[in-house]
């Protein structure tokens, strides 16, 4: 009878925890989607490129592209190029090295499918100057366990503006990174007329084995030198690289560029940075409204979001490897135990017999990369 009583307890003790439970869904009402036009255009002889798209629903995150827009790069002399769409949503045109003058201001025109007419303010492409040096410090980073510490990597970028006047400042990071499966293929199953069958592959086979990865580094990079006196500004901190990955095991490289920008492309996007770098805590601030360079001229009332950017830009790739001083993280394979109802294609000779192994432990593209070496990779 104690029993019974105990069980009912619990029983009605989870009906009463669950019909506390209610999820919260806001009404919103119906919200029109809004144009979203983003572009830049550098001193560098190619292809100048202009996105055209619309927001998404608030439940729903994803990129929704406008195509069959008239697109138009004009600059303040005058001159006019069309933009050739590639992609949905995404307008390109060669333009050629002499059109591309720093001191010249340059704006965009957009017209929609629909006809809504949109262009940005004039933006002034400043004088760019060469990267000056990149490099890295290995660092230890406290965790929350006094007695661990977090190993990485933080990378700085130098600034010298010698006799240019060059005040803003942004960069973008473009990373990539060597991977490795832990097993080459030897044991596996293959499915033939209906049936596994399975095989043994000697010598065993590596194609699965290396992988290399590409990501662009999403945070936002930026430097005011306005007040700054002299002409050389030292240290000023980019990526952080922690070695809880393999991204530091076998080789890493970053591609880095420098745009040297206007005034109000420089505020446009240090109100995202600081967006960026304030959300997620309770006490937090709110965030900056940010306005871009673009809006509509048929529709004044129409919200467009945005900016169009006119900048100078130079690159530079900087490869690491064997941080003196740094623990790398190996790659593991987890153990394979039998879940229900699983089914193994890879496996390992073990004591006892075969051992099952899960794709991620063979296939090094099973999360993430590719198996096609990148032609700049050096090692």
């Amino acid at each position: 009878m104690k029993n019974t009583k105990c069980i009912l307890f619990y029983f009605v003790l989870f009906l009463g925890l669950n019909s506390c439970i209610e999820f919260f869904h806001p009404d919103l009402g119906e919200i029109s989607p809004k144009y979203v036009v983003d572009g830049v255009i550098t001193d560098h002889e190619g292809l100048q490129t202009v996105k055209v798209s619309t927001t998404s629903k608030l439940d729903i995150t994803k990129y929704e592209p406008l195509p069959f827009c008239k697109v138009k790069i004009m600059d303040d002399l005058g001159n006019a190029f069309d933009l050739d769409e590639t992609l949905h949503g995404t307008y390109q045109k060669l333009i050629g090295k002499e059109y591309l003058v720093p001191g010249r201001s340059y704006k965009i025109e957009v017209v929609t499918p629909s006809g809504i007419q949109i262009t940005s303010d004039f933006d002034q492409m400043p004088e760019g100057i060469e990267f000056d040096t990149i490099y890295y410090v290995k660092k230890d980073y406290p965790t929350s366990n006094p007695d661990k510490t977090l190993q990485g990597i933080q990378f700085y970028v130098d600034v010298d503006r010698g006799t240019h006047n060059c005040q803003y400042f942004r960069w973008d990071i473009e990373e990539t990174w060597e991977h490795h499966a832990v097993y080459p293929l030897t044991w596996y199953l293959e499915t033939i007329d209906g049936k596994d069958i399975l095989k043994y592959k000697f010598p065993p086979d590596w194609s699965k084995f290396f992988c290399w990865t590409t990501k662009i580094v999403k945070n936002i990079y930026t430097l005011s030198l306005e007040n700054f006196i002299g002409t050389k500004y030292t240290m000023k901190p980019l990526h952080i690289v922690d070695n809880q990955s393999q991204r530091l095991t076998f080789g890493y490289s970053i591609l880095v560029n420098q745009y040297s920008i206007s005034k109000p492309t420089y505020e446009y996007w240090e109100k995202h940075r600081v967006n960026s770098d304030t959300q997620g805590g309770l006490y937090s601030t709110q965030p900056i409204t940010v306005k871009g360079n673009v809006k509509s001229t048929s529709n004044p009332d129409l919200e467009i979001l945005g900016f169009f950017s006119a900048v100078s830009v130079s690159s530079k790739r900087f490869f690491v490897q064997n941080v003196e001083g740094l623990e790398k993280y190996e790659p593991t394979c987890p153990p394979p135990g039998k879940p229900y109802p699983y089914k193994f294609i890879y496996f390992m000779q073990g004591e006892g017999g075969l051992i099952g192994l899960y794709e991620s432990c063979v296939e090094c593209y099973f999360i993430e990369g590719t198996t096609a070496k990148p032609k700049f990779w050096p090692y």
